[in-house]
């Protein structure tokens, strides 16, 4: 005997009652195609905005400790008198901005991707399915070796572009600065791995060592 005569019957697709939700129009509805409900975004967006102007001061911080470092490496080099102090100083400066960098840049990451994959989830509900990267794919991208060069910037293109009415064929023009952020992100990434060879050179300390042999 069903326990729940007033319910719809199996579907084709062996759906139960579990299986479905109450719509907006009263009926029955897949749980796969009920509507997702839009989430706000300006909150963490702001977050975002935040964290990557802090990072941009820090890899500055970062920069001009290591050129300091760099500096009294060629002092040393060149016979010129420099304490042990200051190389340690310098030496502390470079290692203590560049951890905190990484954790800055770690957590970075996490709030941003969080955003992108709310943000497109939003986006292709109010387009009604019509975009061409789903959440998922959206974050999963940076994490794809020589892709993570050209799909990020895509999904963020068509993120813009779809919360400024691209969605549904209409033609809208990339904004420029999607294009500038890009290719500073590509710029940030050579400058790090310039900063991280250049962290690995012989350390003032191994001069002023040497020449007291």
């Amino acid at each position: 005997m069903n326990p729940f005569p007033s319910d719809q019957p199996l579907g084709s697709s062996g759906e139960d009652r579990r299986d479905r939700v109450v719509g907006p129009s009263g009926a029955y509805e897949s749980r796969s195609e009920a509507p997702h409900r839009i989430r706000p975004t300006r909150r963490i967006a702001d977050a975002v905005v935040a964290l990557l102007a802090t990072q941009v001061f820090l890899l500055g911080a970062e920069a001009l400790a290591l050129l300091n470092r760099i500096r009294l490496a060629e002092r040393a080099r060149e016979g010129h008198f420099v304490t042990l102090a200051e190389v340690e100083q310098a030496n502390n400066l470079v290692v203590a901005s560049a951890v905190v960098w990484f954790v800055l840049f770690a957590v970075t990451g996490i709030v941003w991707c969080v955003w992108q994959h709310r943000a497109q989830r939003n986006a292709i509900e109010l387009a009604d399915g019509k975009l061409e990267f789903t959440p998922g794919w959206a974050v999963g991208w940076w994490f794809v070796p020589f892709a993570n060069l050209v799909k990020p910037f895509q999904t963020v293109r068509e993120l813009w572009k779809a919360s400024h009415g691209g969605d549904n064929g209409r033609v809208v023009a990339t904004w420029s600065v999607i294009g500038w952020w890009w290719g500073l992100w590509l710029g940030a990434s050579v400058l790090g791995r310039f900063i991280a060879r250049a962290g690995s050179l012989k350390s003032p300390s191994d001069h002023i060592r040497h020449d007291t042999w």
